[in-house]
């Protein structure tokens, strides 16, 4: 960029913290940001006064005032006009009466950061500590529709409990609640407690200045049954923002009875609430159990039922949407963000993200999630911008820091990924995820036995955390330790239940599936799909579609058709996701080709390309049935291409099969040299997405071998076929791949 470009840019600092920039220039600004050290530290410094400014009435007229009545009628002004609000706006923010605004609901808010903490005591039942932190937590969401307040979220008060090394971060005892509260900048503190008196429960609410520690008001009100609850926390809302002396302003606002945007049933929202915690510390599968019995208990609790659209089944976006009326104004945003998501209507999404953080400039969950959504669209930086922004806001919150090691790594910023993830394990250090996260970034870079170390590590201080066993499993298997990874799997045999071993059956398939085993592998894909049919019926979750995928998959290996099993696996996908018309399209199309159907696999191909454009969507599906098709034409040089563009729409950590494919194709279009650059950089990678790729990741020493052969390398030939053979020992005798490799490897050895 140029000089006078990247002037007029940071000109246009102030307009763009007020939210004065639109679409295609707020996104070069925030571009721009990213590069410019001088413009983030003063955004940084001028963070107070854009809180006051930015809905000061009187300073939003004069700003608007300024520009002609033509800028105001278009939607996106021009750069001189933007450059010369922007200069007023400095002359605004630079005047030294410009903190004097305080009578805005911003500017309150600002002032009145809220932490509310249940304090408990050590020897209180932990019946009774449950409902008092189940009150806290009520509290907290029902303050939190307040325009004049700031309240700190019930999991960043825990992270901050952790950190200072309180026993019970849920039960912060008295002693150390001013520190949490100072460790997350509140000016107020609200302590609760529960008080049993003899058949009566009390609770009492005590109000400090976290500055003096002055006690500034009072309450205690009896509790009579559960559903009293309710009432008192909206009672005690109110009477709390007169304790804080908040203007009349704040008395009059909107203000719904909070088991109206939360829920009735207090055992449902203590199901939610440690649903939320799980979630937050990446517990993905327990976080989803506790959320369904949430619903079961309250079958319109729409945050439940948005939670488990993103863990366990898209459909119930569409519940969450028909029960939002019981959420609060911000989660509906979040509930609109994802029914958008789900549809395909990506741009609908981000405007909302985008308004999330506009309207609540303190919710970090917004950054996060425009983090996930330019991670998942290969814009790294951006999405390293927004993930800093939501870490600002909060430096303990775990999903961020996570998504941030993953998001270094893709651009290319491994020791700022391995630091960040240095972090991450200072302030969960008895969480597994930490480890299981650095496992599959050094696991992406070659470094195995780090990898297998770190996924160990997690599994020691966790072994029911599943997402590390598996991983585990099959770095060990891709390191030749199979008697570590049969260790792992009788562990996990002994420990299966009847009707629940689907996972376990899978895994089986696919070690076999990896030694070349294919039609033993069939019977235990069968016997997987009965145990999820009986699983299915009790925990609503399934893995079906998976197992129908890995089915199409041996057949196609065994130059059987495949189609319905792919079609069947496209059906059991609609049943959770039934606005998803990209996944499994691919295997699908391949297995048509493959059956010699190549006019319904060219449909196929046509109506994915239409699907993914719309959905605006990147195009990695798309291309890999690109590939498929004309590997079946016969078009292998063609293939290749569209195999490489398939690997770059997508994170690097995730590339290995588009590249294998694509090494494939090249070695089947004659291209050998190119071959072994493609194939030997995924030999030195062990990403999850290689390990895990079973029907590949040994096949890969194969077209490895011939790509040395071919290109006049023997020795190197000969080490390759010789390790695809080793784990190919067993497999089946008729397989092409086999027995082309043998004869390949007795003709190298016999040839001077």
């Amino acid at each position: 960029m140029s000089e006078p470009d990247q002037n007029r840019l940071c000109r246009l600092l102030y307009a763009y913290e007020l939210g004065l920039l639109e679409g295609d220039q707020r996104d070069q600004f925030e571009l721009h940001l990213m590069d410019c050290p001088d413009c983030r530290r003063q955004a940084e410094e001028f963070l107070t006064a854009t809180h006051l400014l930015k809905h000061d009435p009187e300073i939003r007229g004069l700003v608007e005032g300024l520009q002609s009545p033509e800028d105001q009628s278009k939607r996106r002004k021009t750069w001189p006009a933007v450059l010369a609000i922007a200069a007023a706006v400095t002359l605004l923010v630079l005047q030294p009466w410009h903190l004097e605004f305080r009578s805005t609901q911003e500017a309150t808010a600002s002032e009145n950061r809220l932490a509310i903490l249940y304090v408990g005591n050590p020897a209180e039942s932990a019946d009774l500590a449950g409902l008092g932190q189940t009150v806290a937590s009520l509290l907290i969401a029902d303050l939190s529709e307040s325009q004049f307040l700031r309240v700190i979220s019930s999991q960043r008060l825990f992270d901050a409990g952790q950190r200072l090394g309180v026993p019970d971060p849920t039960r912060i005892d008295q002693s150390h609640a001013g520190a949490v509260a100072h460790e997350v900048g509140a000016n107020w503190m609200l302590t609760a407690n529960l008080v049993t008196d003899g058949t009566q429960q009390r609770l009492i609410t005590q109000l400090f200045d976290v500055a003096t520690g002055v006690i500034e008001a009072t309450q205690a009100v009896v509790i009579d049954s559960s559903a009293s609850i309710f009432s008192q926390v909206d009672q005690l809302s109110v009477q709390l923002k007169t304790d804080l002396g908040l203007p009349d302003q704040a008395l009059k606002e909107a203000d719904p009875n909070v088991a109206d945007v939360t829920t009735h049933s207090v055992e449902a929202y203590r199901f939610y609430l440690k649903g939320v915690e799980l979630n937050q510390r990446m517990y993905a599968g327990d976080a989803a159990a506790h959320f369904y019995k949430a619903i079961r208990l309250d079958s319109s609790f729409a945050m439940a039922y948005y939670y488990l659209s993103i863990s366990s089944n898209t459909a119930l976006i569409d519940k969450a949407v028909a029960c939002s009326s019981h959420a609060t104004k911000k989660e509906q945003m979040f509930i609109a963000a994802r029914a958008a998501q789900v549809k395909g209507d990506t741009v609908q999404a981000l405007a909302i993200l985008q308004s999330i953080t506009e309207q609540y400039p303190d919710e970090k969950e917004a950054f996060l999630q425009l983090g996930l959504y330019y991670y998942e669209r290969l814009d790294f930086r951006r999405s390293i911008f927004y993930l800093e922004k939501a870490i600002a806001l909060d430096p303990l919150f775990r999903r961020a820091l996570n998504q941030l090691a993953y998001s270094y790594d893709s651009n290319g910023q491994l020791d700022e990924a391995l630091q960040t993830l240095d972090e991450y394990q200072k302030i969960a250090p008895k969480e597994p995820n930490p480890l299981d996260s650095r496992g599959d970034i050094l696991g992406s870079h070659g470094r195995l036995s780090e990898a297998i170390a770190a996924y160990a590590r997690a599994v020691e201080i966790d072994p029911n955390f599943v997402a590390s066993q598996p991983k585990l499993y099959y770095a060990y298997l891709a390191d030749g330790q199979y008697n570590q990874a049969e260790k792992i799997y009788k562990q996990w045999e002994a420990g299966c239940a009847e009707g629940n071993c689907a996972y376990i059956y899978w895994t089986k398939a696919n070690t076999l599936t990896l030694r070349g085993q294919y039609r033993e592998a069939l019977p235990w894909l069968d016997k997987a799909m009965e145990a999820d049919r009986v699983s299915a019926t009790k925990s609503g979750f399934s893995i079906a579609d998976g197992l129908y995928i890995s089915k199409a998959q041996v057949l196609i290996a065994l130059d059987s058709s495949a189609v319905a099993d792919a079609d069947m696996a496209i059906k059991c996908l609609r049943k959770t996701r039934p606005d998803d018309k990209i996944t499994h399209r691919n295997t699908l199309a391949r297995a048509l080709a493959q059956a010699g159907q190549l006019d319904s696999a060219v449909k196929v191909v046509e109506q994915l390309r239409r699907d993914v454009e719309s959905a605006r969507m990147p195009m990695f599906t798309y291309w890999m049935a690109e590939g498929y098709l004309e590997l079946a034409r016969g078009n292998a040089l063609t293939a290749a291409e569209s195999f490489d563009k398939a690997a770059t729409s997508r994170p690097s950590r995730t590339e290995y099969l588009p590249r294998f494919l694509q090494g494939q194709a090249l070695v089947l279009a004659g291209q050998p040299s190119k071959a072994v650059e493609i194939l030997a950089a995924q030999e030195r990678c062990y990403s999850e997405a290689r390990t895990r790729e079973c029907f590949t990741s040994s096949r890969l020493y194969y077209y490895l071998g011939r790509a040395y052969e071919e290109s006049g390398h023997p020795d190197s030939a000969t080490a390759k076929y010789e390790k695809f053979l080793g784990i190919w020992e067993n497999a089946d005798p008729d397989l092409k791949e086999y027995t082309d490799a043998r004869a390949r490897l007795a003709h190298l050895k016999t040839t001077p």
